[in-house]
């Protein structure tokens, strides 16, 4: 922002002969000073405080400066690369190995992947022949990780949570249920299903990022219109209201007759 400021700072004091009416916003007429001074803004250059300031005198736009990738950290933010506008975005090493290393950490691995039935997402495979293992299953949760699975290169055995449960924790005992147990006993790597993300569950386990979203909301009848009536103007206050006010009215009338006699 100051550096905006300051450009068009300069391309006012370089414009002292521009004199300036008084322009109205519904106007359609430019400003016949207008080229001038924006030909005097892409003149400009000098070194602000987003670096070196030049402007490309055909588009306008920017040129030769360069833009710094920042992450935010647990310790706070850290430069992970840079942006410039000849040679585009660059990462230092130690980002790249991060990217690399979230794909070749699960490359050649075999994971459990615990599930349970709901459909559409997890349903049994209708067959005339017998199925087995992760064949016998179907559904979008499923499609989903055989994608996974071919991007990251891992494979997978999908198994039935034992107690059919998609996990609870017990408010007496504090023990957990379902695919959460399973999860924390480290009896199974994944859990693939129509999982809801609460704040018990994220504190026990981790959620990868949600993929569908469901709105929940009220249904109501549409009321239907009706044309007001003539005394409609009598809704906004109920019967007695008015009748109090039509008594006010008569008896400040008769006080005001009798003071007036």
């Amino acid at each position: 922002m100051y550096d905006a400021v300051h450009v068009v700072a300069v391309a006012v004091q370089q414009s002292q002969q521009i004199t300036v009416s008084s322009l109205q916003c519904n106007r359609h007429k430019p400003w016949r000073f207008g080229n001038r001074f924006m030909a005097l803004i892409k003149e400009a250059h000098w070194d602000g405080l987003t670096g070196r300031i030049i402007f490309n005198r055909t588009n306008g736009l920017r040129t030769d400066f360069d833009l710094d990738v920042i992450s935010l950290k647990e310790e706070g933010l850290e430069k992970i690369g840079t942006w410039d506008p000849p040679s585009g975005l660059n990462m230092t090493d130690n980002q790249r190995r991060k990217m690399t290393n979230v794909s070749d950490s699960l490359s050649n691995r075999s994971l459990v992947v615990s599930t349970i039935l709901e459909e559409p997402y997890v349903m049994f495979k209708k067959s005339d022949k017998p199925l087995y293992g992760n064949d016998r299953f179907e559904g979008f949760c499923i499609d989903l990780l055989r994608e996974l699975a071919s991007i990251l290169g891992f494979t997978y055995e999908v198994r039935l949570v034992e107690d059919g449960r998609y996990g609870a924790q017990d408010e007496n005992t504090g023990q957990w249920n379902g695919m959460i147990k399973e999860l924390m006993d480290h009896r199974a790597d994944l859990a693939v299903a129509p999982l809801a993300i609460t704040y018990v569950r994220e504190k026990v386990i981790d959620f990868s990022k949600p993929f569908m979203t469901l709105g929940i909301s009220i249904l109501y009848r549409k009321p239907n219109g009706t044309n007001p009536g003539v005394f409609s103007f009598l809704n906004p206050l109920s019967p007695d209201i008015w009748m109090y006010i039509l008594l006010a009215y008569l008896g400040v009338s008769c006080v005001l007759f009798v003071i007036a006699r």
